[in-house]
């Protein structure tokens, strides 16, 4: 009696799947869709694989026939490629869906992201059809919505983006206040790449700075300063007011201009020091891809950079001094 049902079993087909990809020549489609191909069949499924245009009703994309119990269509939504996953249930005829996308994941990893997320909401869903009672299916059918507006699913995603995403240009007004210095105004901006959930990493350039003129008795000097800097920062979740946290290594350029009647005369002087700042903040966004950025924090030079006129010091740039800036940050993949 054993005998036949054990040949059967073995005889039997494996689960098909049929999978639907978007994009003539898309190439994060199709990656996306081989990644997906070894992935069912790593899992145990058969599938059978269609492609239609990229402009093509979005219930062809879904609509499937009697020898596939699920379907997985591979599909554009904004700057993403995202899966939908749609399984039938064979007692009720409703139907489960879900939609999955591979997140902030940088370089080649997205589509094995992608394909390993859509086959866990398969099994999920499997899980879910088999277990649920016929009666909360028929009371639910909330579950047979499908996503069929692109531009809001586009908006929804990119609401719960972090901060700053793929490549980021902030331009911003900087001052710094230095003992024996006074405050000083200057332009700043950066440009940065985002490397991981968060993770940016970039260079940035303050300066030059102006401050107030220092004065001796004899004469009189301006300072500016330039800073470089390579920075690490780190943006905390995806709420539109995000902290931000930076760490930065770099140098600064100060130069001094001294003015002064005879018999002295005008002289020039500069010099570099090595610079590390850490800062916190706030980015604020204000759409999808253009946000503000308020930074504070403090700044350390080695060696400090005296002012001294005829001998008389008359500013110097203290080891710790204190570095703000406000501005616009834009974000573009």
């Amino acid at each position: 009696m054993c005998a036949p049902l054990v040949v059967r079993e073995a005889r039997a087909e494996p689960p098909r799947v049929r999978v639907v990809y978007a994009g003539d020549t898309d190439p994060a489609v199709r990656q996306a869709t081989t990644r997906l191909e070894a992935e069912l069949v790593a899992a145990g499924f058969a599938f059978d694989i269609e492609e239609i245009p990229a402009t093509g009703p979005h219930g062809e994309v879904e609509s499937g026939d009697s020898t596939t119990f699920a379907s997985i269509a591979i599909l554009r939504s904004g700057s993403q490629t995202v899966a939908d996953v749609r399984v039938v249930d064979p007692i009720s005829g409703k139907t489960l869906n879900g939609r999955v996308d591979a997140g902030l994941e940088p370089g080649p990893t997205p589509a094995r992201t992608l394909a390993i997320r859509a086959v866990e909401l398969l099994r999920a869903s499997l899980l879910e059809v088999g277990l649920r009672p016929r009666e909360e299916l028929e009371v639910r059918p909330e579950l047979n919505a499908v996503p069929i507006d692109v531009a809001g699913s586009t908006e929804a995603t990119a609401a719960r983006r972090h901060a700053m995403t793929g490549w980021s240009v902030a331009v911003a007004a900087a001052t710094s206040l230095t003992a024996g210095f006074g405050p000083t105004i200057g332009p700043s901006g950066w440009v940065s790449r985002s490397v991981g959930a968060g993770w940016v990493v970039g260079i940035r350039w303050v300066g030059p700075t102006f401050g107030p003129e220092l004065r001796s008795p004899v004469a009189s000097a301006d300072v500016r300063q330039m800073i470089a800097l390579a920075e690490v920062r780190f943006a905390y979740g995806t709420a539109r007011v995000a902290p931000l946290m930076a760490l930065g290594l770099g140098a600064a350029d100060t130069l001094a201009i001294g003015h002064a009647a005879p018999p002295f005369q005008a002289h020039t002087a500069g010099g570099l020091s090595a610079v590390v700042h850490a800062s916190l903040g706030l980015h604020v966004r204000l759409v999808a891809r253009l946000g503000i950025v308020l930074e504070t924090g403090a700044l350390v030079l080695n060696p400090v950079r005296p002012v001294r006129i005829a001998g008389e010091a008359v500013g110097n740039t203290s080891p710790v001094s204190w570095l703000s800036s406000l501005g616009l940050v834009t974000s573009f993949d």
